[in-house]
């Protein structure tokens, strides 16, 4: 939380109070993940993000002068995994029974594994 994760500019050519403009990010942001300064268009994080939540979000900024006039643009945050989900065996413990006399390379045990990471960090080795 509050790291800077984005910024944007507005310009306008008005002088005075009706040149200095606002920001305001419209109701897109209902989980306020974003906390957008009004004053400098730096975006920051409020909360940690976690791409197994949700992989991206797009905000609606307004940028006001201080004559009302105004213009809207659309922000588009895409969230990269990390690997931050271990893998899960499937049961807490394995077991089997095996004959002497069983071929070798035969399949022995099939057990389940899960990793809710995605991409190359759900990529599981085993030893």
């Amino acid at each position: 939380p509050g790291s800077l994760v984005a910024a944007i500019l507005a310009t306008d050519d008005d002088s005075g109070v009706n040149g200095e403009i606002t920001y305001i990010v419209n109701e897109d942001d209902e989980d306020g993940i974003f906390f957008l300064n009004p004053i400098t268009g730096v975006f920051n994080l409020t909360r940690l993000l976690d791409y197994e939540v949700q992989q991206y979000y797009i905000l609606t900024v307004r940028a006001e002068d201080g004559g009302g006039q105004f213009t809207t643009i659309r922000v588009y945050f895409n969230i990269l995994d990390v690997n931050d989900n271990p893998p899960i065996f499937s049961l807490n413990s394995y077991s089997t029974s095996l004959m002497e006399n069983l071929p070798v390379g035969s399949t022995v045990l099939v057990f389940n594994v899960t990793d809710a990471d995605d991409g190359i960090n759900s990529q599981l080795t085993y030893s």
